[in-house]
């Protein structure tokens, strides 16, 4: 059962074997997107010139663990999504070209696409990165704990402590906050309102020199110090004053009945067919001339199979002996 929400979702399920083959490519050649991780771009071609495939496959097929089963467990979903907004993308381009196209995505290539410091300099860094690498080996070899590659890895990470001052989370006297500042203007905004003195804001501030390495590494401890002195609401009142980005933290289980989530309408309440009444997550962008609108959650499957069976102009006897054959649900 799928519950996520579709602005006019219906469910067809129908046997993709050989007794059913005709049927089932009659239904595909109804449809814009098909999408598949079985059915090859040259089989649709053959059928229909106006559909395109986006085919979301677990990995691509090369590399020797691309049949392993546990890479679908271990690697990210968002192969799919992605493939379904490029799936736009490709609709426009038919209508200026008539030409349908395959969108071949893996999640394993998303998950490496949303990979904070996935890149490699090639004047700067990679001396260090394949030390690391070397180095990350030899722990492995020699069997020691996870946390050991961890903390080897947080010290080569270019997000490393330095850089993650003015983009954490702190714990306040009564509450978590976060801050996220992302660049210098807001960082010094930060630093200023806490009550802290970085040396990379002054004219003269060397990276190379030891004094400024070890004042910057010592930051992280003197915040943390101070922003347990005050309490997370009146931290957040001197941030808004300074006009720092910050925020408490909350559990995605608090978020449902978040103020600022709904009044920015980011909570959408629809009925499950099985599930029952359902509040998720809204449209995560709004339109201003073409809105996003949550009419119904996901159908569950073949719940429309006679709905769409009848409109393909299949008879009700049809629709019944297809049933009783295991062909459709």
């Amino acid at each position: 059962m799928h519950t996520k929400f579709h602005e006019n979702p219906t469910s067809l399920s129908i046997d993709q074997g050989r007794k059913s083959s005709e049927r089932w490519w009659s239904v595909v050649s109804t449809v814009d997107i098909f999408s598949s991780s079985t059915v090859g771009l040259r089989d649709i071609r053959r059928k229909s010139k106006k559909i395109y495939e986006k085919q979301a496959k677990i990995q691509e097929h090369q590399g020797k663990s691309w049949d392993q089963w546990g890479y679908p467990g271990l690697l990210a979903s968002l192969g799919g999504p992605l493939g379904v907004i490029f799936g736009h993308r490709t609709l426009f381009s038919r209508e200026k070209t008539g030409k349908g196209q395959k969108i071949d995505t893996t999640l394993l290539s998303t998950s490496l696409l949303i990979q904070g410091g996935f890149m490699e300099l090639e004047d700067h860094g990679k001396d260090e990165k394949d030390e690391l690498v070397e180095t990350l080996g030899a722990l492995r070899e020699a069997g020691l704990p996870y946390t050991s590659l961890l903390e080897q890895q947080q010290v080569y990470s270019p997000f490393n402590t330095a850089f993650r001052i003015y983009y954490t989370t702190y714990q306040t006297s009564n509450d978590v906050i976060a801050i996220a500042c992302l660049s210098n203007r807001l960082r010094k905004k930060a630093a200023d309102a806490i009550g802290v003195i970085d040396p990379r804001f002054s004219d003269d501030f060397d990276p190379d020199d030891p004094d400024s390495i070890d004042a910057i590494e010592s930051l992280s401890e003197q915040i943390k110090s101070i922003l347990i002195t005050k309490t997370c609401q009146e931290w957040l009142a001197i941030f808004d004053d300074a006009g720092v980005p910050a925020g408490p933290v909350r559990f995605i289980q608090e978020l449902t009945d978040d103020e600022q989530v709904i009044a920015n309408d980011m909570v959408v309440e629809v009925n499950h067919s099985l599930a029952g009444k359902v509040r998720m997550a809204g449209p995560m962008i709004q339109m201003s001339e073409t809105p996003l609108e949550a009419r119904s959650a996901s159908p569950a499957l073949g719940e429309h199979t006679d709905q769409i069976m009848l409109a393909l102009g299949y008879s009700e006897e049809e629709i019944t002996d297809l049933r009783s054959r295991n062909i459709t649900l």
